[in-house]
């Protein structure tokens, strides 16, 4: 009977072992949602930016929008070196970027905003100003889960663009070769201003941790310390038992 009851704890602690190791695992594996256009279109998202489309240092979350303990701060540049800010587009666009300054109408002072702004076109990823640029910036390194583009119309956009330097294609909306999107905290959006070059807003990211630069990412060694704690207990009871025998 009390060797049936060592056997059943010994199991039982095997079992937790693998239970926190695969709770360990799930939580590494985990994506962080940025919906773009639901924070544009959706008054029930807590952070919704309001009936005014804005620029993003327009917004409550201006200095960072933290999600799921992942901070972001996505900004606009142009090639012409212009004022330029990522812009939140309604209507299930999301983040273009806008290189139009309101030249009258004081605050906000977005000059792309409908209902208000001087050039309202001006509000994707475009050849604006020589071609622009969306930056979003986290402040951990990260891999994108999953990513989708709109074009100009808020369709699914098709075409080229460049991230970090490099090329990339987009079909219906998605990116074929999501898995090289891993390895660091700042992500550059380039309008592409050759021939297949397609103007596109970033409708929504997700992205999870990247624990080192420039390596995918692998969760299982997180689960392994704890399946580890596990089998360490195990040995200990299995050593106090036949030290208990030999005496």
């Amino acid at each position: 009977m009390r060797n049936l009851f060592k056997s059943r704890r010994s199991g039982a602690l095997v079992s937790i072992g693998l239970a926190l190791g695969l709770s360990a695992l799930s939580t590494a594996a985990s994506a962080i949602s940025f919906n773009f256009a639901n924070i544009a279109d959706n008054n029930l998202n807590p952070n919704y930016i309001g009936s005014t489309e804005l620029e993003w240092r327009e917004t409550a979350f201006a200095g960072g929008l933290t999600i799921g303990g992942l901070t972001l701060i996505a900004s606009g540049s142009n090639a012409n070196g212009t004022t330029a800010d990522a812009f939140f587009d309604k209507g299930n666009a999301g983040l273009g970027v806008c290189s139009t300054a309101q030249t009258s109408g004081g605050s906000p002072n977005s000059g792309c905003r409908s209902g208000g702004g001087t050039n309202t076109s001006d509000d994707n990823v475009s050849g604006a100003q020589g071609g622009e640029t969306l930056t979003l910036a986290f402040d951990k390194s990260v891999k994108f889960d999953d990513i989708l583009f709109r074009n100009a119309g808020h369709g699914l956009a098709n075409g080229t663009l460049f991230i970090n330097g490099d090329l990339f294609n987009i079909v219906n909306g998605a990116l074929a070769n999501l898995a090289l999107l891993t390895g660091t905290n700042i992500w550059n959006f380039k309008y592409d201003t050759n021939n297949t070059g397609t103007e596109f807003y970033i409708n929504l990211a997700e992205v999870s941790e990247a624990p080192f630069d420039n390596v995918p990412p692998v969760p299982l060694p997180a689960a392994l310390p704890l399946y580890g704690t596990g089998l360490a207990v195990m040995g200990f009871i299995g050593w106090r038992r036949k030290r208990k025998t030999a005496a």
